[in-house]
């Protein structure tokens, strides 16, 4: 091989060396601009909220939780359940019909009167009961009364009341919040976090609260409706989307949680189907659904549909007593506020 020879294959060697120089730079710099394209493209299709856009929305619920004085809601909600994910829903007994009664003060004065609660309470031919009862909670005490009636040849119906200080722990429970639609209102569905969804807009725009490193407040579709999106950060975590066009009534609810071997699970999914426009920035869910996967893998899926049948708002000819809860002769009651039992009519 001559010198102009091995000359020329360096030349030829270098001038590959080069060009894959140059390829492999502008394929880098390619790709680092697409995921800076796609990085402000995901920013502007759910961009963060500005603090002054907090603090409007803060300012508009705090006017709108200022219109309710009172409501008064009637409603049904039934369970189904499906083997598999791809599988029709099949209705369950269980069922609940009440009639809950509030203040348009979250964590005030309330009373909650279940017409018939099926439950499943044993395991067995007759395995469900039917249950009514009566909650309340007048701003100091609260009483709760119940009346059984178990599936035996008696049908027996059995009373017995209780006065506790403070909130029932029924009231504070997560199944007579969704029971009564309380858990899907914009108004209330907050309230055992002792908080408000305006008060939690404000907050996160105050640096001596953790309100802004705890959640992300942005823009987002939720079932193609333009919605504002609040998220926890912790994982697993929570996600609300409310409808800025009818006042910022919460749309959907999400609870992400872990199974035992790892695997991510929906605790809970709920959509509001129907909205009623109760009063002036007062929205009431009509009909929601609310969806969740098996409590454990091979468990049936489950699925509660809840609809408010009748909606009565800021009525003048309100009664605060509807709040205090009376005992009727022959309940036995457990009174915990002063340590005593009786029967109701008995000296």
């Amino acid at each position: 091989m001559t010198n102009e020879t091995k000359l020329e294959n360096g030349r030829t060697l270098h001038s590959k060396k080069i060009s894959h120089d140059v390829v492999l730079r502008k394929t880098i710099y390619l790709l680092s601009f697409m995921c800076l394209v796609v990085a402000v493209h995901a920013q502007e299709n759910n961009p963060i909220l500005s603090k002054k856009e907090l603090m409007d929305i803060a300012s508009r619920m705090k006017n709108n939780e200022r219109n309710l004085v009172n409501i008064e809601v009637d409603s049904e909600v039934w369970m189904e359940e499906r083997l598999g994910n791809s599988d029709p829903w099949q209705r369950t007994p269980i069922y609940v019909s009440s009639t809950a009664i509030l203040s348009g003060l979250p964590n005030s004065k309330i009373r909650v009167d279940v017409h018939k609660e099926v439950e499943k309470w044993q395991d067995g031919a007759k395995p469900y009961a039917d249950k009514s009862y009566s909650v309340g909670f007048d701003g100091q005490y609260g009483k709760t009364i119940y009346s059984y009636s178990r599936p035996d040849e008696e049908k027996r119906v059995m009373s017995k009341g209780e006065i506790t200080p403070g909130v029932p722990s029924r009231l504070r429970g997560g199944s007579l919040k969704a029971f009564t639609g309380r858990a899907f209102s914009t108004h209330f569905c907050l309230e055992s976090e002792g908080y408000t969804f305006s008060q939690l807009f404000k907050w996160a725009t105050d640096p001596n609260t953790k309100a802004d490193s705890s959640f992300t407040f942005s823009r987002d579709l939720f079932y193609e409706v333009e919605c504002i999106k609040i998220s926890t950060k912790k994982d697993p975590g929570e996600s609300w989307w409310l409808d800025p066009n009818r006042d910022y009534s919460l749309l959907g609810y999400k609870f992400t949680g872990y199974y035992e071997n790892g695997d991510k699970r929906i605790v809970t999914f709920a959509r509001v189907t129907n909205l009623e426009k109760a009063a002036k920035g007062i929205w009431w869910p009509k009909e929601v659904i609310v969806e969740s996967d098996p409590d454990k893998p091979g468990q049936p899926y489950k699925r509660m549909i809840y609809k408010a049948t009748g909606v009565r708002v800021n009525r003048p000819d309100f009664n605060e007593e509807v709040y205090n809860i009376t005992f009727p002769k022959g309940c036995i009651v457990d009174d915990k506020v002063k340590g005593v039992q009786y029967e109701v009519g008995k000296e």
